[in-house]
């Protein structure tokens, strides 16, 4: 089973919020002030854990482990394979509320425990630990506001990490 076709048409859903979310922020005095920029962090934060869903479901239908799975596919230039900055990325966006505030605020990795750590240092193959560090790590990957985007890299990840495991 691929649902493949469900993450397809949310990334559509995704990317028609974020092109109104783009021409708020266009005409916007202040898109930070009036929280425009956050809304946009959590529609990536969205896409990135729907994305991060479907990696998952693909290695479990496959019975591939987690490891084999998030370092196949293709290679960001950072060095990283594409499948664990966005798991990285989702994981990111779903816990970083829960992750010490003091070395969220100074952007601190040594102050974070371990998997918060090695979550960053991935994040950071790509693009610094800054504001909107979603919105910077996607501009990175992609270039462009737009979720569907990831959908090749998806495509290409699961081929590959399905030729590599001798599945059909």
């Amino acid at each position: 089973m691929d649902n493949f076709p469900f993450i397809r048409d949310l990334f559509e859903l995704l990317d028609a919020r974020m092109e109104r979310l783009v021409a708020e922020i266009k005409a916007s005095e202040d898109p930070d002030g009036f929280g425009l920029l956050d809304d946009a962090e959590d529609v990536f934060g969205i896409g990135l854990v729907a994305a991060q869903r479907y990696l998952t479901s693909v290695r479990g239908w496959h019975n591939i482990s987690k490891n084999d799975a998030l370092n196949s596919g293709p290679i960001h230039s950072g060095g990283q394979s594409f499948a664990k900055i966005i798991n990285a990325a989702a994981n990111y966006w779903k816990h970083i509320d829960e992750w010490d505030l003091g070395a969220v605020v100074h952007r601190d990795i040594d102050g974070l425990e371990t998997i918060q750590s090695n979550t960053m240092r991935v994040i950071e193959s790509v693009t610094p630990w800054a504001d909107y560090t979603l919105a910077n790590l996607l501009h990175d990957l992609i270039g462009e506001p737009q979720l569907s985007l990831l959908l090749p890299i998806l495509q290409q990840w699961r081929e590959e990490l399905l030729v590599a495991q001798n599945v059909g």
